[in-house]
């Protein structure tokens, strides 16, 4: 199942030209349906969503444990697609907000690259 993070403006992934999550597997009972349709639902929001902090954290926290489990059985896993509409301005905010609200520094991030060969 792959759950891509797209958004272009509110639209809908198909309206966009990108593609948006992969369907399930209909013979899926682990939830992967209903998996699909909310990152259907989320790939569709504007960027100005009315959500409350609690449920933007908790579902943060949530794609970062995601992502990191795939990451640590394929390390070429990328979070997001060749293609996307995601800035670089986008990523540097999150990044940046990840690792102040661990209080990490960007030093840090770079000494545990070197010591680990991560990259």
């Amino acid at each position: 199942m792959n759950c891509m993070y797209m958004r272009d403006k509110g639209r809908m992934p198909e309206e966009t030209g990108v593609p948006g999550p992969a369907a399930p597997d209909a013979d899926d009972d682990n939830g992967a349906a209903e998996l699909h349709r909310a990152c259907a639902l989320i790939a569709a929001l504007p960027m100005n969503v009315d959500m409350s902090d609690a449920d933007l954290r908790g579902a943060m926290a949530s794609l970062v444990r995601i992502f990191a489990a795939r990451n640590e059985m394929d390390r070429s896993y990328l979070p997001l697609p060749q293609g996307t509409s995601v800035t670089a301005t986008e990523c540097m905010l999150t990044v940046s907000a990840l690792l102040r609200s661990l209080n990490l520094q960007l030093f840090e991030l770079g000494m545990w690259q070197s010591f680990t060969g991560r990259h």
